[in-house]
């Protein structure tokens, strides 16, 4: 069975299937990469074949992205090509990539770590620096965004992507993978939201009050949060 990728802009979603064994992209965390055939399909088998694009050059996908873009009531879309590596090499010349890392950050009592910034619920995570790794710019984020200081034993749990408009990269759009780690607390003595970053709260919420937090939070999080919601 292939694993099913999401990529997100606002409300709207691309879906990305590769076959086992397959990832967008590596980092650190074991990600590799084949040339296997695959298509990008939705779970909701019923979308339109209108939503189907076949990607072969960055011509394809800048037609479909602009299409996409445009129509708001665009919610999802299907993407076909002969190759993951080829459609994400054809991805790559079209976005300008920046790779990033969070946490679900564990106390004691089994309650979640969330920020809130730009008056949304979110998850302390930041850009990975040069020749830094996953891992560790997970872990210096988290103390950076919510001054917690946590264990150095992470579980990776899955890696999120989403896109948008960058004002600092002269307005062209940015595909943004976050790796995302479990983490547990072992020092929250200096816990402080980051303000610098706009971040306003750092809360924890335990897995019963975790419908608070998916009532306000970005579409690409929601899966995470979901699986440890009870």
């Amino acid at each position: 069975m292939g694993q099913m990728y999401k990529v997100f802009f606002n409300e709207q979603v691309v879906f990305i299937e590769a076959k086992k064994n397959e990832s967008l992209f590596n980092n650190d965390i074991g990600n590799t990469t084949t040339s296997n055939n695959y298509i990008a399909r939705p779970c909701n088998k019923s979308v339109v074949l209108n939503n189907t694009f076949h990607i072969e050059t960055l011509g394809d996908f800048s037609r479909f992205w602009s299409l996409f873009v445009a129509d708001k009531g665009f919610s999802e879309a299907i993407i076909t090509g002969k190759t993951e590596a080829h459609v994400f090499a054809v991805m790559k010349d079209f976005f300008h990539v920046v790779e990033a890392a969070g946490g679900l950050v564990f106390d004691d009592l089994g309650r979640i770590l969330f920020i809130e910034r730009m008056g949304r619920w979110d998850l302390p995570k930041g850009k990975i620096d040069k020749g830094e790794t996953a891992v560790l710019a997970a872990m210096r984020e988290v103390e950076e965004e919510t001054g917690v200081v946590v264990s150095e034993n992470l579980k990776e749990i899955t890696t999120t992507f989403h896109v948008y408009s960058s004002p600092y990269h002269n307005s062209e759009w940015v595909l943004k993978p976050t790796y995302w780690f479990e983490m547990q607390m072992l020092d929250s003595s200096k816990i402080a939201p980051q303000i610098s970053e706009d971040i306003t709260k750092v809360c924890w919420f335990s897995p019963v009050e975790l419908n608070e937090v998916l009532a306000n939070t970005y579409s690409s999080l929601k899966d995470i949060i979901c699986s440890y919601a009870k």
